[in-house]
């Protein structure tokens, strides 16, 4: 499993190459140290150092040569986050990854032996001299499909929710003990981070809103039920970080309050879980929890979490009181929380109505942010938009920082309280675009942020009818 010294070593190899600037390396779970005396979980509870931009390994394949030569250049440019699900191709994914780190395992290996044998340099900051401790691996459960799927047919675990005929979902301790084992197997390695994956289904399913009577229930209790099933699902990921099945964090892979869609496309109203009360189940199940990672949609278009601001009783004072609470961000209610907030979906955005791939659920459902000849108009006048904000900052260098695709990337990593950001680069032409973008200082919030607000009033101006979502 990934550590603290081996993260940070990674990262500051490839720093010193000139690889990552400073700026792009994060860390990963509480800066501050555990309050209580030292325990045998005490590690779980230290910082990891992450590239800002990680690997979303949505569409992973195994045994698929172009995947697995752009996992390799895209560690080689400096990333260390990989991001995977039992969901992703069956397993695939999973799998592909698993045999990404049994290759750096056995060449490391072989490149230790060199060294003591004949005094061969460590390749210290290429790929094939990269141990498993500098990697940081986060895995997710909750879907149930394929051969998972299969299984739990013939013995269904408490508690699930049938989604269709191809998918259920299951976030009972039963189910998620089993699922973190198989996800373990598959990677060749205990999951350095487990998040929920869009637990929040529950909230519109009929399980969630019918009580066994078939009497409706109440929001009030629609949402307790959810966050007693939330509890027992994080008792259950404090149980098995404690047990060495996990190797440091948990959270959830939702769409939080905050995000612009909900896990289902709707407007994002009702089934957006609450943040502060997810902590506070967190701190019911343990004082010193490790529920320290969210996982949430955002990019320039889906740009709520960086936009959208929420009020938060717990907020600190800003300077304009001296009292507790104000109005924040959701991305800057985690990090100020201690809960590290990594992206999704930087290149594939859902757009507007009547903009690009069209409405939500019909046809291409996501408007992919990358170059491409011809361009369409809408992301012509969306990379120009940026430019334009860059341009009005002299002290920010974009000369060669003029596709979309790397403008995405850039804000995105760059966001306020932001600690990462996913991108599925599968070929190495896209590993390409992450490198680019780690070797360039980070925005300042202030530059971001204004990029971001830009984009949103373009977009209100080609698609009036959106703007009641904002």
């Amino acid at each position: 499993m990934a550590t603290k010294a081996a993260t940070e070593a990674f990262l500051t190899s490839l720093c010193r190459a000139k690889l990552v600037h400073p700026s792009n390396i994060r860390s990963l779970g509480p800066t501050n140290k555990p309050k209580a005396s030292p325990s045998p979980s005490a590690i779980c509870q230290e910082a990891l150092s992450v590239s800002s931009i990680g690997l979303g390994g949505y569409r992973l394949q195994e045994n698929n040569p172009i995947h697995h030569e752009a996992m390799l250049q895209a560690i080689e440019s400096g990333v260390n986050l990989l991001d995977t699900s039992p969901s992703y191709g069956m397993g695939a994914s999973e799998r592909a990854i698993g045999s990404l780190l049994k290759d750096l395992s056995m060449t490391t290996t072989a490149t230790a032996t060199l060294t003591n044998t004949v005094g061969a340099p460590n390749a210290g900051n290429t790929s094939h001299g990269v141990r498993r401790e500098a990697l940081v691996i986060a895995t997710k459960v909750g879907y149930i499909e394929g051969s998972d799927l299969e299984d739990a047919m013939k013995n269904p675990p408490p508690q699930h929710l049938k989604l269709s005929d191809d998918a259920w979902h299951c976030i009972h301790p039963d189910y998620i003990r089993y699922s973190v084992q198989k996800s373990a197997e598959r990677l060749g390695s205990p999951p350095d981070v487990v998040l929920l994956h869009s637990p929040e289904f529950y909230l519109t399913s009929k399980e969630g809103v019918l009580k066994p009577t078939g009497a409706k229930r109440s929001r009030e209790e629609v949402l307790d039920s959810f966050y007693e099933r939330i509890q027992a699902a994080f008792k259950c990921l404090e149980d098995l970080i404690s047990e060495g099945m996990i190797g440091h964090y948990y959270g959830v892979s939702s769409s939080l309050q905050g995000c612009d869609y909900s896990v289902t496309g709707r407007s994002n109203v009702y089934e957006g879980p609450s943040l502060r009360r997810l902590l506070a189940v967190a701190k019911q199940v343990e004082d010193e929890h490790r529920m320290r990672v969210v996982q949430i949609p955002f990019n320039l278009v889906e740009s709520g979490p960086v936009l959208q601001t929420l009020y938060d009783p717990d907020a600190e004072p800003d300077g304009s009181s001296e009292e507790k609470g104000r109005f924040v961000t959701a991305i800057e209610a985690a990090a100020s929380k201690g809960v590290s907030v990594i992206g999704n979906r930087a290149i594939n955005a859902i757009p507007p109505e009547g903009i690009g791939a069209g409405d939500w659920g019909r046809g291409e459902t996501y408007w992919k942010l990358r170059d491409k000849h011809p361009m369409s108009p809408e992301l012509a006048l969306m990379r120009d938009t940026i430019m334009s904000k860059l341009h009005a900052d002299a002290n920010v260098d974009y000369s060669d920082m003029h596709q979309i695709q790397h403008l995405a990337l850039w804000a995105a990593s760059s966001a306020n309280g932001i600690t990462a950001q996913l991108c599925g680069a599968l070929q190495p032409k896209y590993v390409q675009d992450i490198a680019r973008v780690l070797q360039k200082p980070c925005l300042g919030p202030s530059i971001s942020k204004s990029a971001f607000a830009a984009v949103r009033q373009l977009l209100i101006e080609l698609s009036p009818s959106h703007a009641d979502r904002w």
